[in-house]
């Protein structure tokens, strides 16, 4: 009856809590690759084009999402 609704409903949001704090820590546990550059690269003169082209494959990602999902968006490949 009652009961056994009542345990599986707070199984169910324990589940589902746990699983919104395995996000989050593996959110904050992953550096974004920038960060990998950056801290493999600190005193590398190949720095900059490095970052530079980092921006450019993240700038080629967001125009093909934006060309997916319709929206309108600046086609010229500037960063």
């Amino acid at each position: 009856g009652n009961k056994s609704k009542n345990k599986l409903l707070r199984l169910h949001q324990n589940k589902k809590l746990l699983h919104s704090k395995e996000t989050i820590h593996k959110t904050k546990k992953q550096p974004m690759e920038w960060e990998k550059i950056f801290a493999n690269h600190m005193s590398d003169k190949g720095l900059i084009s490095k970052i530079c082209k980092e921006l450019r494959q993240l700038n080629t990602q967001k125009t093909k999402v934006q060309l997916k999902t319709g929206q309108k968006g600046c086609l010229s490949g500037s960063v």
